[in-house]
């Protein structure tokens, strides 16, 4: 009896709805698409074929970029060649300068030690010629005191042999000369330039 009761309090419990709409419940079909749907629906679309568009835009200025990119790159690279060979021909230019300083410098030494090597050869000639003067200025004058001597030899021993000066006996120094003509005269030296400078002198 109590689950009679429980059962009838169940069914008091549905609202005034039968038992069998309780276990089988009617079916509704969906109902259709409203306009908001289909406007979606068309936002959709429309926002795809927008991003597919974008996608080829962003496709032909990536391939704007990358000419552009390419053509920069053609320039700097001839610019970078352009460069390359003007160092390469400065680089030409500095060496051949290079060597031509060095032939002149070379030349240069060259010459200068030339001069040095002449002005040491004059200047040996000259010390040899003033030891040459020096000796021929030396052998003058021992004849010149030669001679002298000479002189006073015979005038001392012609005085003391006839007894009175030269003078007193009628003759003149052209008589004493005579045999000191001959004797100094014969006596030259046999140095070839002292013969020239003595001819010189007389």
């Amino acid at each position: 009896e109590a689950f009679l009761r429980e059962d009838a309090e169940f069914f008091s419990l549905g609202g005034g709805n039968t038992s069998d709409e309780l276990l089988f419940p009617s079916y509704e079909p969906p109902a259709a698409l409203t306009s908001p749907d289909l406007d979606s629906a068309t936002e959709v679309e429309s926002s795809i074929a927008s991003e597919a568009s974008s996608s080829v835009l962003s496709k032909e200025h990536l391939a704007s970029l990358l000419g552009r990119s390419r053509a920069k790159s053609a320039k700097y690279k001839s610019r970078y060649g352009a460069l390359a060979n003007a160092f390469k021909d400065l680089r030409s230019e500095n060496a051949k300068m290079a060597t031509v300083m060095q032939q002149t410098q070379d030349k240069a030494l060259r010459r200068i030690s030339e001069l040095r090597e002449q002005a040491s050869l004059s200047q040996k000639a000259k010390q040899h010629l003033e030891e040459e003067l020096r000796g021929d200025m030396e052998e003058k004058e021992h004849i010149i005191k030669a001679l002298e001597t000479k002189v006073a030899l015979l005038k001392s021993g012609s005085g003391a042999t006839g007894g009175g000066s030269i003078e007193d006996e009628g003759s003149d120094l052209t008589g004493v000369t005579g045999p000191l003509v001959l004797i100094d005269m014969d006596e030259k030296p046999q140095h070839p330039a002292v013969n020239e400078k003595m001819g010189h002198l007389e």
